[in-house]
């Protein structure tokens, strides 16, 4: 096991590079309470190094995804809720996405994962879907089913919103150590 409590097979964990720049290590206060539903976005999110991904150019989407990295002290802040990811990225990503995941995060994986069966590339329109189409008839509307997002999209924040859903940056809660609930 390292630091952050996730287990990694076949060697030593990737080495994780500090959210902010000249900060002092995170103080994390992870809280297990699998009642919280987390909506998490994938790209600039979870992936810590999207831009870096970006700029690779050229390079096949699928190579760009064995790349990625994850935020593994967002991970830690997560781990112990239910797990929703949901992404704009195509559903034909699914699996290598899933597989890079759980290889890259010592076998943590997401209880749930809603991919982009659409060739939308809006953010807010697809996560609406998702929200109306699949999660509120699974787990239930807010505010009886107990939501909060993790997003990087302001106009996927916005919708959120409308539904009473309390979201933020993945940068706002690893600065916090904590998810921002109240």
């Amino acid at each position: 096991m390292n630091e952050i409590g996730l287990a990694f097979s076949g060697g030593a964990a990737p080495k994780q590079q500090a959210f902010f720049e000249n900060s002092e290590p995170l103080k994390l206060f992870p809280v297990e309470d699998k009642s919280l539903h987390i909506l998490l976005d994938l790209n600039y999110t979870l992936v810590r190094d999207s831009r870096e991904k970006f700029r690779m150019g050229n390079v096949p989407y699928r190579d760009k995804i064995l790349r990625e990295n994850y935020s593994l002290d967002l991970i830690r802040l997560i781990k112990g809720h239910t797990v929703l990811l949901v992404t704009v990225r195509k559903v034909r990503y699914r699996g290598i996405t899933l597989r890079t995941i759980e290889r890259k995060c010592g076998g943590w994986m997401p209880d749930e994962h809603f991919f982009n069966p659409t060739d939308s590339h809006y953010g807010s329109i697809v996560k609406e879907e998702y929200l109306l189409n699949r999660i509120f008839p699974k787990y239930g509307e807010p505010p009886e089913t107990r939501y909060f997002g993790l997003e990087s999209l302001e106009a996927a924040r916005r919708m959120y919103r409308k539904y009473d859903i309390p979201s933020v940056r993945a940068a706002v809660a690893l600065k916090l150590g904590r998810l921002p609930l109240e």
